[in-house]
C-alpha cells in the first residue's frame, strides 16, 4: 500500500487537465488546454508564475531567436517562437515592461497572471505534487500538498512542466540526470540583483555596450581572484542591466555569479547550497566593493527565490534531442516548435565554473554566432512507456549537451503550448499522448500562431 493512501484527504478535486508547475513551459500548457475548452488546474510551488524568467531573476528570457540576434533591436516577426510566448512579449511591450533581451520581473509575473485568469485556468500557488494518482501504466492524478491539507485531484491527462520531472519520476517513468559520463548535472545558479554601481554605462548604451563593459571591467579580476583562491568560483563576470519602464536604471544590475553543484533532486542537497550560495555571494560582493572600479557602494536588494537549476532529470521519450540536432538544425516530420539557443552548458564538475568541453558563449564551438533553429519532435514530451502523461519544459527527452540549448526559457514555452494542444485533443478525441496524430496537432499549434 502507498503510505500516502493512509492520510487523510481533505478535498477531492477533479479537472481535465492538470499541469504541475508554473514556470514557463508551464503557464503556455495551461493557456492552450484551457484556450481548448479543458478544465485545466495549474500548480505551482511558489507564489508566482513564471519560474526562471521571473522567480528566478533571470531576466533575459532567451529562445525567441537566435543568441547572435539576442541583443539586437530586430522585428520580433523573425522570432523562431511565436505563439503564447509572443502574446507575452507583445504585452510586456505595451506596459514598456521590455528593453529587448532584458525585461521586468514583477510585470512579467503580473502579466501572466492575467493570461492565465483570461484563458479560465484555475491556478493553485503554494502547492506541491506529493505524488502521483495510477491505473496501472496510466497516471490519472495527483496527491497535493497544500496550505489546506492533501488535495486529490483527478485528471484525464497530467503534463508535467516541473522542471525537475518530478511527476514522471514519480510514475515510474525512465529518465536521466546529468552528463553520460558520471550523471552530474549543470550547476544551479543563484541570481543577485545588485543596486548603489557605477558603472562605466549609460542609461541610453545598447545592450551588447553592457555586456562587453561589464565583462571586461569584471570578469578578469573575478577570475584571476578565484585561480588565486580569494574567493569561491564565480561564472563569468557579466552583468545585466535592470529594466524598468522602458528603461535602464544605471545603478543596478543583476549578475549569475554564483554556480552551486548540488543535485536538484536531493532536499538535503539543495538545502545546502542555498546557504553555500548566499555565503558565497556575500563574499564576492564584498571582493567587488574592494577591487572593482564601480562596486565601492555595492549592495544586495534582491536574490532569486532559490539557487535555480539548470538541469536534473531529463524524460526517456519516444524520441530524443540530441546535439547533432541542434548542430545540424535538424528537421523533423514531428516537429511540434522551434529551439534557437546555443549550446551554454555550464561546467558540471565541482568547483570549475567554466563552459563544459569549452563551449563557451563567446566561442564559435557553442553557435553563440549561429544561425540556430532546430525541431524538437513531439516524441520529446511523451514518455516511452507511462500514458496519460505529458512532459514539456527543461526536463524533455534529450541528451545532456543538446538539453543545454532546448532548456531556454521560450523554447520551453513553445513546448508547453504543444503538450497543453496535444492533451486537448487527446481528451476530445480518446487518444492516448503516444496516438496523437502528428499533422491534427501541427495544424492546431499554427492556427494558434505558433511557428513550425
Amino acid at each position: 500500500m502507498n503510505p500516502l493512501e493512509t492520510i487523510a484527504v481533505h478535498r477531492d478535486l477533479a479537472c481535465d487537465v492538470l499541469v504541475i508547475g508554473a514556470g514557463p513551459a508551464g503557464v503556455s500548457a495551461a493557456i492552450a488546454a484551457a484556450r481548448k475548452g479543458m478544465k485545466t488546474l495549474l500548480v505551482e510551488r511558489t507564489g508566482g508564475a513564471g519560474g526562471a524568467m521571473t522567480q528566478g531573476l533571470n531576466l533575459t528570457p532567451v529562445g525567441f531567436e537566435p543568441f547572435k540576434y539576442w541583443a539586437q533591436n530586430r522585428d520580433p516577426e523573425g522570432f523562431a517562437v511565436q505563439g503564447i510566448a509572443r502574446e507575452l512579449f507583445d504585452a510586456m511591450v505595451r506596459l514598456q515592461a521590455v528593453l529587448k533581451p532584458v525585461w521586468d520581473a514583477e510585470t512579467c509575473k503580473y502579466l501572466l497572471d492575467r493570461m492565465i485568469s483570461a484563458a479560465g485556468v484555475q491556478v493553485l500557488y503554494h502547492a506541491m505534487c506529493l505524488d502521483v494518482i495510477m491505473q496501472g501504466d496510466r497516471v490519472t492524478g495527483a496527491l497535493l500538498a497544500t496550505r489546506a491539507g492533501l488535495w486529490r485531484v483527478q485528471a484525464q491527462r497530467v503534463i508535467d512542466c516541473s522542471g525537475d520531472g518530478e511527476v514522471f519520476a514519480k510514475a515510474g517513468a525512465a529518465f536521466d540526470i546529468g552528463r553520460e559520463s558520471d550523471g552530474r548535472p549543470q550547476p544551479m545558479a543563484l541570481v543577485a540583483m545588485l543596486g548603489g554601481l557605477d558603472l562605466p554605462v549609460g542609461r541610453s548604451d545598447a545592450f551588447g555596450a553592457w555586456m562587453a563593459s561589464t565583462r571586461d571591467l569584471v570578469a578578469p579580476r573575478l577570475d584571476a581572484a578565484w585561480l588565486a583562491g580569494k574567493i569561491p568560483p564565480v561564472f563569468a563576470g557579466i552583468f545585466f542591466p535592470r529594466v524598468v519602464r522602458g528603461g535602464i536604471l544605471g545603478d543596478q544590475a543583476w549578475s549569475r555569479l554564483v554556480p552551486i553543484w548540488a543535485d536538484p533532486t536531493d532536499p538535503i542537497a539543495v538545502s545546502e547550497a542555498q546557504v553555500t550560495a548566499r555565503e558565497n555571494l556575500f563574499n564576492i560582493v564584498e571582493f567587488l566593493r574592494n577591487e572593482v572600479p564601480g562596486f565601492a557602494r555595492a549592495a544586495v536588494l534582491q536574490t532569486s527565490t532559490e539557487a535555480w537549476a539548470r538541469e536534473s532529470r531529463r524524460l526517456r521519450g519516444l524520441a530524443r534531442l540530441s546535439e547533432e540536432d541542434v548542430r545540424e538544425n535538424r528537421r523533423q516530420d514531428s516537429s511540434i516548435g522551434h529551439g534557437c539557443g546555443f549550446l551554454e552548458a555550464h561546467s558540471a564538475t565541482p568547483g570549475d565554473p567554466r563552459a563544459e568541453q569549452g563551449y563557451e558563449w563567446i566561442r564559435q564551438t557553442s553557435l553563440a554566432d549561429a544561425d540556430v533553429q532546430y525541431d524538437i519532435a513531439y516524441g520529446c514530451l511523451v514518455p516511452e512507456r507511462i500514458e496519460g502523461l505529458l512532459v514539456a519544459g527543461r526536463c524533455l527527452s534529450a541528451t545532456h549537451m543538446a538539453q543545454s540549448s532546448a532548456r531556454m526559457q521560450i523554447t520551453c514555452m513553445a513546448m508547453g503550448q504543444a503538450a497543453g494542444t496535444a492533451a486537448a485533443l487527446g481528451i476530445a478525441n480518446g487518444w492516448m499522448p503516444a496516438e496523437v496524430p502528428i499533422r491534427p496537432l501541427q495544424d492546431d499549434l499554427r492556427h494558434q500562431g505558433a511557428k513550425l
